[in-house]
């Protein structure tokens, strides 16, 4: 089995692409950022579906998890297309604001 490692930035078009496909009426605004030791996505809109709704979207890309019972990271491998990978951001944070009330 190979395994194929998916930059933050590669990881960021799959989440892109999965939620213009949930979501097409809603723009998102994806970014990644990088750090020592890893990188994560924050996920941006207005309106628009919950962030429940997006964060099981967005949940399926996410590289690691982590338990913070005995503040443990694990990594885990996906499946994309048949292949296996590992996504290159470990948390996908997503941020939903609303727009002000007119009136």
């Amino acid at each position: 089995m190979s395994l194929r490692y998916l930059s933050g930035a590669a990881t960021a078009k799959l989440v892109r692409g999965a939620l213009k496909i949930a979501f097409p009426r809603t723009t998102f605004a994806v970014r990644t950022t990088a750090y020592s030791g890893g990188a994560s996505i924050d996920v941006r809109w207005t309106d628009g579906p919950t962030i429940q709704e997006v964060d099981a979207i967005t949940s399926a890309y996410q590289g690691a998890s982590f338990d913070g019972m005995t503040d443990l990271m694990s990594y885990h491998t996906s499946q994309v297309n048949g292949e296996t990978v590992h996504f290159g951001a470990d948390f996908i944070f997503c941020h939903r604001t609303h727009s002000p009330r007119v009136g």
